[in-house]
């Protein structure tokens, strides 16, 4: 499945009315803007991803200690899967207020140069 940077900002936990806001403007920005705002917005994916892989391989090898599991060829790529899949499902939801308030301060900013 192909994520989109408009799919990643539906699945973000903004205020609704910021985030319809940032959707229904999304399309009719400025190049440069657009370009602004599709950086932070991947970029924090991107370090959400980077979490959960993490947090996947941790346990992985949690359950390879234990005994639960044993390591082969595919074994990272079987991971990469599976977050990539959590990932589609649903976003994470372990990020910290204050990084959702920079992200979001960041993109009001980007879109009061519009107005």
């Amino acid at each position: 499945m192909k994520i989109t940077t408009k799919e990643i900002i539906k699945i973000l936990p903004f205020e609704e009315k910021f985030r319809n806001g940032l959707l229904d403007s999304f399309d009719s920005l400025n190049p440069d803007q657009k370009y602004h705002i599709e950086r932070v917005i991947w970029n924090f994916y991107e370090a959400l991803y980077n979490l959960k892989l993490q947090e996947n391989i941790e346990t992985a090898m949690i359950n390879v200690r234990k005994g639960n599991t044993g390591v082969d060829e595919d074994f990272y790529g079987k991971i990469k899967k599976q977050t990539e899949e959590e990932m589609t499902k649903s976003f994470y939801q372990g990020t910290a207020d204050a990084d959702l308030t920079k992200i979001r301060t960041k993109l009001e900013e980007i879109l009061s140069k519009t107005k």
